[in-house]
């Protein structure tokens, strides 16, 4: 799956401020030093002497707008400007932003400038991609995301978590289950908020909506929450396919393979069909070798604040690019679940194909440190 790179290497830049002292001259030459050498608004190895820049200016948008608002200005200088008030996150530049995206014929601005205004948050910027959604055409249901402009759209909006939005995701529910990727790229960096919106499309009409709502609760957002929805709508769920997502889930939602054995006892009494039998019996059975994994985990922990911290450093400011996910693994422990589901929906900004690796991996460290957090009461 390819995107636009530019617009999407935008996610790339955010990375910790450190003390520096810079003048306000600093800045604007670094960055027309960049233009002078070719370099463009996605050059990875100028991101941190840029941060550094606009953490000690003062007025950085006075120095970067007049760039933004030139309309003789080409395309790798807007580039780079724009790149640097991505890194500002200063909320006073997204009109000039929404400027810069309808006067611009560069898709690559145009989508740049939708990742800016979502970065920079707020109401109005939540408004105007509210705009733009109404205006794109239905979500694609095919693998082609470059032209698939509803689907971008919502990706910024979920990346502002912009709860009037939610309503207009129910299309993602509605994709095949090969396409089930791009319910997790926007369900997951709506993250917890969209946990509710997605129990109640348990007991939908459409069973393929029932289903992908099941698989992203579970798989995906690993939410404890449905634990009991899920309990109750599988006796009265029609279709095979939709109770085996509820199977699966559970394995993934609750945290003590005890409780887990109980659950799945209980559906056995409930359930009459052969395949759907097999796969309770198939995971009861699994149970032993989940409890000597456990026991695996617990072994390999050498729980380390510090190291931690810095290990988390690197893979939240790189987006999961730079840092090592088994340092994390060793060192984190079950306390540390509300950073880690912050790194989760960070390292989804890329829509590149390799983040949904890294929030597989992080989802693994919060499941088995919740087995952690059960077995050492």
């Amino acid at each position: 799956m390819k995107l636009n790179y530019f617009a999407i290497c935008l996610f790339l830049f955010l990375s910790p401020l450190y003390v520096c002292g810079y003048q306000p001259k600093d800045l604007t030459s670094y960055l027309d030093e960049m233009i002078f050498e070719g370099k463009t608004g996605f050059d990875i190895s100028s991101t941190q002497p840029i941060i550094d820049r606009i953490e000690h200016t003062t007025g950085v948008l006075t120095l970067l707008l007049p760039k933004i608002r030139d309309k003789n200005v080409d395309y790798k200088t807007l580039s780079v400007y724009l790149w640097a008030i991505y890194l500002s996150k200063d909320r006073n530049a997204i009109d000039d932003i929404i400027r810069l995206y309808n006067r611009t014929n560069y898709e690559e601005l145009k989508w740049a400038s939708l990742n800016v205004i979502a970065e920079l948050g707020g109401p109005k910027a939540g408004q105007f991609l509210m705009e733009q959604l109404d205006k794109a055409s239905e979500i694609s249901f095919g693998f082609d995301d470059v032209n698939d402009t509803r689907f971008l759209i919502l990706n910024c909006l979920s990346q502002m978590k912009y709860s009037k939005a939610l309503p207009m995701m129910d299309e993602l529910l509605k994709v095949n289950k090969s396409l089930l990727y791009k319910s997790q790229y926007i369900f997951g960096k709506m993250g917890d908020s969209a946990i509710p919106f997605l129990i109640n499309k348990i007991n939908d009409d459409d069973e393929k909506v029932r289903y992908n709502a099941i698989w992203i609760l579970g798989m995906c957002l690993i939410a404890n929450e449905a634990k009991n929805p899920f309990q109750e709508h599988f006796i009265k769920e029609p279709n095979k396919e939709v109770r085996l997502a509820i199977i699966d889930a559970f394995t993934e939602i609750v945290s003590n393979p005890e409780e887990q054995k109980q659950i799945f006892h209980k559906l056995l009494s409930q359930e009459r069909d052969e395949q759907v039998l097999k796969s309770i019996h198939e995971n009861i059975g699994n149970l032993y070798n989940l409890k000597r994994e456990i026991k695996s985990f617990k072994e390999s922990k050498k729980i380390d604040s510090l190291l931690f911290e810095k290990e988390y450093s690197k893979l939240y400011n790189s987006f999961g690019k730079e840092g090592n996910f088994n340092i994390l693994e060793i060192t984190s422990k079950p306390e540390d679940e509300e950073k880690l589901i912050k790194l989760r929906e960070r390292v989804l900004q890329l829509l590149n194909g390799g983040e949904l690796y890294y929030y597989e991996k992080i989802n693994h460290i919060i499941i088995f440190n919740r087995y952690l957090k059960y077995f050492n009461k």
